[in-house]
């Protein structure tokens, strides 16, 4: 039985899955429901339980060496994911599966996303396989100046995930422009 990792950040770039999970096989679009999307108070990707909620990303086949580095990459062990089953359903197919998710132990809407993170590194992976454009909509109010865009001047809560205080600019995967 196949491992399925539901991507809803920056991991739904098939760039930034072949730096982090070289072989990872992208299975196509699934749907999350009863969740919603945020930027936390680290600044990052997350997700929240949400009754009238739904969420699309990509979901990623992977061998147990990929979820492992994923645990890494996320912060597992250290509390800023944790490791989640839950029950999605594939959009082109509609079959329902059951996938690792990431959830930030952070649901708490927050400070504004480092600069460059949503228009560089999640919006390109939700073009990329196709999300519904609503959806890509909904994530674009996450862009400065966007109706969900956090208030400039709230600075982040923890350093932990991006290492400095101050907002730094995204520049690619890999140090890469």
């Amino acid at each position: 039985m196949p491992n399925f990792y539901f991507a809803y950040g920056s991991n739904m770039s098939a760039q930034q899955m072949a730096l982090r999970c070289p072989g990872a096989k992208p299975h196509g679009v699934a749907v999350l429901p009863g969740w919603e999307f945020i930027i936390n108070q680290i600044g990052a990707a997350a997700l929240r339980p949400s009754a009238a909620g739904q969420m699309y990303g990509v979901l990623w086949q992977c061998t147990a060496r990929h979820l492992a580095d994923l645990d890494r990459y996320e912060g597992v062990a250290q509390q800023v994911y944790q490791r989640q089953h839950l029950r999605l359903s594939t959009l082109r197919t509609g079959s329902s599966v059951m996938a690792t998710v990431y959830v930030a132990t952070d649901q708490l809407a927050g400070a504004a996303p480092v600069p460059g993170y949503v228009e560089h590194a999640i919006l390109p992976g939700a073009r990329e396989f196709t999300l519904p454009q609503t959806y890509i909509d909904e994530l674009s109010t996450w862009l400065p100046g966007g109706s969900a865009y956090p208030d400039p001047s709230v600075r982040r809560t923890s350093t932990y995930r991006f290492g400095k205080k101050k907002p730094r600019k995204f520049t690619g995967w890999g140090g890469q422009k």
